[in-house]
């Protein structure tokens, strides 16, 4: 189960991880003055910075959905689990405390 969520994690923020390596990466190369002009907050920087932020918002919603749905589905199931041994227990009590029916 826990390596289960570990690749879920790794599988969901890949996307998140690259851009955001690729983007340290041209952070890094504009140390060196750039002849055409290029600035921090020219698009080739904030395209991928703007992706990895929705990425990583994205993943982190789907993932908490996914728990939320699937705490909600185990406590509909011990529901109805509690509701079915309640029912029974009212057969047998009812079976067993039901007086003889007169003719």
């Amino acid at each position: 189960m826990r390596c289960g969520r570990i690749a879920l994690w790794v599988l969901a923020l890949l996307p998140s991880v690259t851009l955001a390596l690729l983007t340290i990466q041209l952070l890094a190369s504009l140390d060196a003055p750039w002849p055409t002009g290029y600035s921090v907050w020219s698009a080739e920087i904030l395209i991928p910075a703007g992706t990895l932020l929705v990425s990583t918002v994205g993943a982190i919603s789907i993932w908490l959905a996914w728990r939320k749905e699937r705490r909600d589905s185990r406590e509909y199931t011990l529901k109805i689990q509690q509701l079915e041994m309640q029912a029974a227990e009212l057969r047998a009590k009812n079976s067993s405390s039901t007086p003889p029916v007169a003719p």
